[in-house]
């Protein structure tokens, strides 16, 4: 099953009537379809904020692997009162052949990313006839019920391999790490401020216990001389919360003890000692979610 992530921020539904100041459609999903003829159509549909917005422009930029699509809104009058009701949108932009090549990409719109890869698809030669097999389409990916929907200050992380979702606050961005599933990181202007996330997985309970045992091994005692350790549950599930100390880097380490999967959220530095990580902290605390698999038709 391919992977399929996206983040998508929520803007407020009431929005004052006023001129916009970039775009106001708020991007729900996204759907790419390759062609027959090796063309690709990005389905992208979302919500305007009233009736008195709509869509101006959709264009689209290619950046190495990146799939970059703007949306532009017009601007409402205002001198006009608009109704304060949601507007579903729907639109396309095509992508000639010519200018992909075949890999795998990342597109992204509003707030939504989602993976894509893009096979041989080119046209056929002349001599030869034209494939006739139909396109290929990603079946658009809606938000889970047990997942929340962010303030306008917030991102939403759901992945649907995985089955989990998590707001975080729009300071941190996804970053690439080949050992992770998810990773972010929020960069100060002091480079020994940086506040990182990463969220693994493993089914290998050997090498889970190693895990825990040496940050066990390295937890910081309290006052009191016991272990800043805490048994409990974390998004449903039972969990132990670590915190770590080795060298001068501080850690929370969260092992959620699943029946066949262990998840491990690393926290750097310590929420209780960064602002930043702590607001994210608070984030994954209050909307970390576990949901069915989409193929179980939930």
């Amino acid at each position: 099953m391919r992977k399929l992530c996206y983040v998508v921020a929520l803007l407020l539904l009431f929005i004052p009537v006023v001129a916009a100041q970039g775009s106001q459609a708020m991007v729900m999903t996204i759907t790419p379809t390759t062609e027959a003829d090796g063309s690709v159509t990005i389905t992208i549909s979302g919500s305007l904020p009233n009736s008195c917005v709509d869509l101006a422009n959709v264009s689209y930029a290619i950046s190495d692997r990146d799939i970059a699509i703007a949306i532009e809104t017009t601007e409402p009058d205002p001198t006009v009162m608009c109704a304060q009701a949601l507007v579903d949108f729907t639109t396309e932009v095509v992508i000639p052949a010519d200018e992909l090549t075949a890999g795998d990409y990342r597109i992204s719109a509003g707030r939504i990313s989602v993976p894509f890869s893009y096979g041989d698809a080119s046209p056929a030669p002349e001599s030869t006839e034209a494939p006739t097999a139909a396109s290929t389409r990603i079946p658009p990916v809606r938000i889970p019920d047990v997942c929340i929907i962010p303030n306008r200050e917030q991102a939403l992380f759901v992945d649907t391999d995985h089955n989990f979702c998590f707001t975080y606050p729009l300071q941190f961005e996804l970053t690439d790490d080949e050992s992770a599933i998810v990773a972010l990181v929020q960069a100060a202007a002091d480079s020994a401020s940086t506040v990182s996330f990463t969220l693994v997985q493993s089914t290998d309970r050997v090498e889970v216990s190693q895990e825990l045992r040496a940050d066990l091994e390295t937890a910081i005692v309290n006052e009191d001389g016991s272990l800043a350790v805490e048994q409990g549950t974390f998004a449903g599930e039972k969990s132990l919360v670590v915190d770590t100390l080795r060298g001068d880097v501080t850690s929370r380490r969260v092992y959620i003890l699943g029946s066949d999967t262990f998840t491990i959220l690393t926290l750097t530095p310590n929420p209780d000692l960064n602002e930043d990580a702590s607001a994210l902290w608070e984030s994954l605390n209050d909307t970390f979610a576990f949901f069915p698999s989409v193929e179980d038709g939930q």
